[in-house]
């Protein structure tokens, strides 16, 4: 594949997908921030997307999306105890001319951070919205993630890492991270 990022189609369902979205609805979005101390909010520069918390016992999503974590971690050195408590669910859409999005970054900020392992699941179908990509890379490679609804990818936290501009629609996906305490 692309370095250590594993890519897991079709692990999610469309009705568990549903279920999740429906539940984060009782959950109020705030705009996104670049820290993991969420104490400082981007001016629109590096960052501009929603962002709700979700616990993450709520759905069988985070459930599923755990085993493919499990899985990617089988084989692998991380020093893995914990997922994050956490998960997040972010929307990104095209409020104004200019369409949200995360520009180039990792999510591991310092070394006693705790995320090792960044897993992305992907809840709208790639119809649903233009641009809106994820992009990883390794060097000056780019690996273009499948739009795929359901499908669920793991990389290392300090890869880095965007997602393009949405120029149409509304695109869903959760993110969880996986570290030591």
């Amino acid at each position: 594949m692309f370095g250590l990022v594993e890519v897991f189609p079709n692990a999610i369902s469309s009705a568990d997908i549903d279920k999740l979205i429906s539940l984060a609805q009782h959950y109020k979005y705030e705009e996104a921030t670049t820290t993991a101390t969420q104490q400082y909010t981007t001016p629109y520069t590096e960052r501009r997307t929603e962002v709700r918390g979700l616990p993450y016992y709520k759905s069988p999503v985070i459930n599923q999306a755990s085993t493919c974590i499990a899985k990617y971690l089988n084989g692998k050195s991380f020093p893995v105890t914990h997922i994050r408590n956490e998960i997040q669910l972010l929307r990104y859409s095209r409020r104004d001319e200019r369409g949200d999005f995360f520009r180039k970054h990792t999510d591991q900020y310092d070394e006693n951070q705790f995320r090792l392992v960044s897993t992305v699941v992907m809840l709208s179908a790639s119809a649903d919205y233009q641009g809106g990509d994820l992009i990883l890379y390794n060097g000056k490679k780019e690996f273009y993630v499948p739009r795929d609804r359901g499908t669920v990818v793991c990389f290392p936290s300090t890869m880095y890492h965007e997602v393009t501009p949405v120029t149409d629609g509304v695109r869903y996906s959760m993110i969880i991270w996986s570290g030591r305490r």
